[in-house]
């Protein structure tokens, strides 16, 4: 742990080594890392349960982690991954491997978060806009029933036009009306109109 912790340091990365599990599981739900690197064999409990209680908390569950161990077993390294793990190193461990571990892991969480950003920017966009569009199609409705209103009845002259406008007038009151005229000359159309 501290030759680790040494190597990363020289290196230019911030280290916050912790000996036991809990300490550990602890330090990372108050201050999540960008990357934890965890030994399988710790005492009172392993690396896989440790890497299971991060990943099940919100606060660290996309926290890349990378196991170093001296088991070599397929099953151990198939355990490291199914309790999620992204990387696996084998010790005793050259210095060189470890840092270009630990660089793409944080490449590959950078890019991570920023094409998160960039989803939750486009998703927000694709709202608004969805939002602008309905509320455009309520104003382009209402503008049709307005203007199609009275498409019942058929004509443009000035009477016309003045007798819709004082129907709509009286629609909007609670006012009764009593329409007078010959057969045949639209009372109907004109009654309906109003109610």
């Amino acid at each position: 742990l501290k030759l680790l912790s040494e190597m990363l340091g020289r290196e230019g990365y911030q280290v916050r080594p912790a000996n036991k599990p809990q300490v550990a599981i602890n330090s990372a739900l108050a201050q999540p890392p960008k990357l934890i690197l965890l030994d399988v064999r710790m005492p009172d409990m392993d690396g896989f349960e440790v890497c299971k209680r991060l990943k099940h908390d919100a606060r660290t569950s996309d926290i890349p982690i990378i196991f170093i161990s001296a088991l070599q077993d397929v099953k151990d390294k198939v355990r490291g991954f199914n309790v999620g793990g992204v990387d696996f190193i084998s010790k005793p461990f050259q210095d060189e491997e470890v840092l270009a571990r630990v660089r793409t892991h944080l490449e590959l969480r950078g890019m991570q978060l920023h094409l998160e950003a960039l989803v939750e920017k486009r998703t927000a966009e694709v709202v608004k806009l969805k939002n602008q569009i309905e509320q455009e199609n309520i104003y382009l409705r209402k503008e049709i029933e307005v203007r199609h209103k009275h498409e019942e009845i058929i004509g443009n002259s000035e009477p016309l036009r003045n007798m819709l406008s004082a129907a709509e007038q009286v629609a909007s009151t609670e006012s009764t009306v009593l329409i007078l005229g010959e057969t045949g000359t639209g009372k109907e159309l004109l009654a309906r109109a109003i109610h």
